[in-house]
């Protein structure tokens, strides 16, 4: 059966103190209880922590990604909801907790789990996304099964990798432009910080190959508002696009302000 992989900008995965694992921690929510830090994925660049971040940690466990997506899932329900007001809050909600079958290569490009995404293996992988909502701040979850083993990742390690970030809740006020106003896109070059990817769901793969490259703007508010097709494949075209619009992230922030950014986006189908 052939695959397809997709390149995309990476969310980097960062950070590492010891702390007691059964306890509450400076991310604020209940470590999985059977599973352990990873020094070596969560000190990965580092430099690159965003201004937002309070907190990062990887861990991993043997566990099934099932039991560790319930653990987090449960302290999600009995928090807080997201205000309807703040869009940008409602997209970090979207699609949680649900496990999706990729590859371990895709996966990477979220997880940043080895410094060169381009050796990891094509191994299929499961991971899931999920958001818990704190009284002065959020938590971000990334799970991923199996998970690159090295960070040459060329081998992947069995079990399940957990990532949670913590971070400052959105400031809609900060945004440039909303409703139907036409808003200046900028290139990641011009920005303070560019943006962070939340998830990026693979596009469906219908038979055939070959390389779609598109060009999306990532919208102050959290949405995906305009892609162009650099370079299509009858077929499969189609899907690549339908996979961009479906993309959840942070936006771009350029002096203090919530920014539209354009990112070229690659769905290798092989």
């Amino acid at each position: 059966m052939k695959r397809l992989s997709y390149s995309l900008p990476v969310l980097a995965v960062v950070i590492a103190f010891s702390f007691p694992t059964f306890a509450q921690n400076d991310i604020g929510v209940t470590p999985y209880p059977n599973a352990t830090e990873i020094p070596e994925a969560t000190t990965r660049l580092l430099e690159t922590k965003a201004s937002t971040w309070i907190a990062v940690r990887a861990y991993r466990t043997d566990d099934s990604i099932k039991d560790v997506v319930k653990h987090f899932r449960q302290q999600a329900e009995k928090g807080k909801r997201p205000s309807v007001e703040n869009a940008i809050l409602q997209r970090l909600f979207e699609h949680n907790w649900r496990i999706t079958k990729s590859t371990v290569r895709a996966a990477n490009d979220l997880f940043l789990t080895t410094k060169d995404p381009k050796t990891v293996v094509n191994k299929e992988a499961q991971t899931s996304f999920g958001t818990i909502l704190l009284n002065d701040s959020l938590v971000r979850a990334h799970i991923m099964s199996p998970y690159p083993a090295s960070p040459t990742g060329e081998t992947v390690a069995q079990g399940t990798m957990i990532v949670l970030v913590r971070e400052k809740l959105p400031d809609e006020t900060t945004t440039s432009a909303t409703g139907d106003e036409e808003e200046k896109v900028y290139s990641g070059r011009e920005v303070t910080r560019k943006v962070r990817l939340i998830t990026a769901p693979a596009p469906k793969y219908v038979g055939g190959t070959g390389v779609v490259v598109l060009r999306a703007v990532f919208g102050s508010s959290g949405k995906v508002t305009k892609i162009v097709v650099v370079h299509g494949v009858p077929g499969l075209t189609e899907e690549a696009v339908n996979a961009a619009k479906q993309i959840t992230f942070v936006p771009a922030i350029k002096d203090g302000r919530n920014v539209a950014m354009s990112m070229q986006l690659e769905y290798n189908f092989n």
